[in-house]
């Protein structure tokens, strides 16, 4: 295990996330590096981008296991099928369904979108110009 997998594992660890796999997160991880060096037009990757790695992992990781329905944050499956109400008899109950109000699903996926996302706008202040 990589000092990266083991910050994002806390990291996915402090949202509830538990089981990741190591070389999952080192295999993100180095995807994430790679479209960095792509971009930047670079073969090195700077300190202050290096140090955004974790997030972008982070939010792939939950992206990548929300889509092939295999998170489970606090014991649970997130991708479990919720109700949206409940009736018995004259009593009605409504579940995450109005505004402000998140199944656990909607706030990973925009959890993960948000940490994947983090820092894009600084990989323009390292590009270099390309030259043919």
């Amino acid at each position: 295990m990589s000092v990266l997998s083991n910050e994002c594992i806390r990291k996915l660890e402090a949202m509830g996330i538990t089981g990741a796999d190591p070389l999952a997160l080192d295999y993100l991880a180095e995807e994430i590096r790679n479209e960095m060096r792509i971009y930047c037009h670079r073969d090195d990757i700077p300190e202050l981008l290096e140090k955004l790695i974790p997030d972008n992992v982070c939010g792939r990781y939950i992206q990548d296991r929300l889509g092939d329905g295999t998170l489970e944050a606090a014991g649970e499956r997130v991708n479990a099928p919720v109700r949206k109400s409940v009736t018995v008899g004259d009593v009605s109950v409504d579940f995450a369904v109005g505004d402000g109000q998140q199944t656990a699903q909607q706030y990973f996926s925009s959890l993960a979108g948000q940490m994947s996302a983090r820092g894009r706008g600084l990989w323009k202040c390292f590009r270099k110009i390309k030259w043919k």
